[in-house]
């Protein structure tokens, strides 16, 4: 897909983003998407170097589980509140309340911010609903044998 760019130094606000996209590239490895992503996005300015980007990304991926290679539908909703400052300012340290993307601010790409949280929002490990339910089993049964037990009651 093309990069959305947008001149944050000249823009009027709030700049309000509500689209879909059909793919974007560089989510390729966390598995397929089986819906196009919703993107309702607001970016507001807070100050002369300081935008807020707050709004929802819902995707939808089919995914292999890790444990038994299963496909696996991965949703995410993603509600984000992110501060955008520019790049030339990355090296500064401010102490803001909220996470800081940094991008040039006069090419500000916002398929760079998407792809960014969904990698954030994206679960590290990957588990069906039968892996899940296995491993819930598997942790029971780990759970009744005590080890040192045998040893504890020999000691006393």
């Amino acid at each position: 897909m093309a990069n959305l760019l947008i001149n944050l130094t000249e823009n009027t606000f709030p700049f309000v983003i509500n689209k879909e996209i059909a793919n974007l590239d560089g989510l390729n490895d966390l598995g397929e998407l089986t819906k196009n992503i919703r993107v309702k996005l607001k970016i507001d300015i807070i100050s002369k170097c300081l935008f807020l980007v707050s709004g929802n990304i819902d995707a939808s991926f089919e995914s292999r589980c890790q444990k038994c290679f299963k496909l696996s539908d991965i949703q995410l909703n993603i509600e984000i509140e992110v501060g955008i400052k520019d790049i030339s300012q990355e090296e500064l340290y401010s102490e803001e309340k909220y996470e800081i993307h940094y991008q040039d601010l006069k090419l500000f790409n916002i398929n760079n911010l998407i792809k960014e949280e969904v990698h954030l929002n994206f679960p590290s490990i990957v588990l069906c609903r039968t892996s899940e339910s296995d491993e819930s089993m598997d942790v029971r049964k780990e759970q009744k044998i005590h080890p040192f037990k045998k040893i504890k009651d020999l000691i006393n």
